[in-house]
């Protein structure tokens, strides 16, 4: 079967499971997103604006198992997005999936070097397709090199370069490394990760006015 038919099923899967969702929830404004970088994954249920608990239903399951089989799938060209966004609304669903942006820097888990070398390892492609943002993050602690573009760390994944920026390397930023965020995260300090996170989530809220709903209980218990 061609590829594009498989995706075009997996996303009618999602869509399904999605109106599912809505039905267990008696027709409130649902906004789901899952999440995954490599092998490190994490989602976020809202519900008619508030946080909401994990998806805990047969319909739950159903719509994870679909949006993990669409990502496995990836596109004709080897990309693969790291975050869908589903939405179920007065009877109707719709899902994004996000090629080009990474998951917000306030789920932080999911914005380590350690995690995008598991996901080039998971999900082999050509460096033309890896993320701008993801190269740049990767640059900073020495595992890619930017004027040759193409990584730099073992198999094993140590980095074996020098750290640069598209600045030292003497490159243009590659598209999308606007999104990109400062490395290395504080991935061994659980209360430094923590904090940054919520850090992140209330510049968010700064720029749009909107504390992301996703993190509400977060800050609670950590603030």
């Amino acid at each position: 079967m061609h590829e594009g038919t498989d995706l075009d099923r997996c996303e009618a899967d999602v869509i399904a499971a999605a109106l599912a969702v809505g039905d267990d929830v008696e027709g409130a404004r649902v906004v789901y997103q899952f999440l995954e970088v490599g092998r490190t994954g994490t989602d976020a249920l809202v519900i008619d604006g508030e946080e909401a608990g994990p998806l805990d239903s047969d319909a739950g399951d159903d719509l994870i198992d679909a949006l993990e089989q669409h990502r496995s799938l990836g596109s004709a060209d080897g990309r693969r997005w790291c975050m869908a966004t589903v939405r179920v609304d007065s009877g109707e669903a719709s899902v994004v999936f996000d090629y080009d942006r990474p998951p917000p820097p306030w789920f932080l888990t999911l914005r380590t070097v350690g995690a995008y070398m598991s996901e080039l390892e998971r999900f082999p492609r050509p460096p033309s397709v890896v993320p701008g943002w993801m190269k740049v993050e990767l640059a900073q602690v020495g595992a890619w090199d930017l004027a040759a573009d193409r990584p730099t760390y073992t198999q094993d994944f140590e980095p074996v370069g020098t750290p640069q920026t598209p600045d030292s390397a003497g490159v243009p930023s590659p598209p999308g490394a606007e999104h990109a965020i400062a490395q290395p995260v504080p991935h061994d300090d659980l209360e430094a990760m923590n904090r940054l996170a919520i850090a992140f989530a209330e510049e968010e809220q700064h720029r749009t006015g909107i504390f992301p709903p996703e993190m509400t209980t977060f800050r609670e218990a950590w603030a």
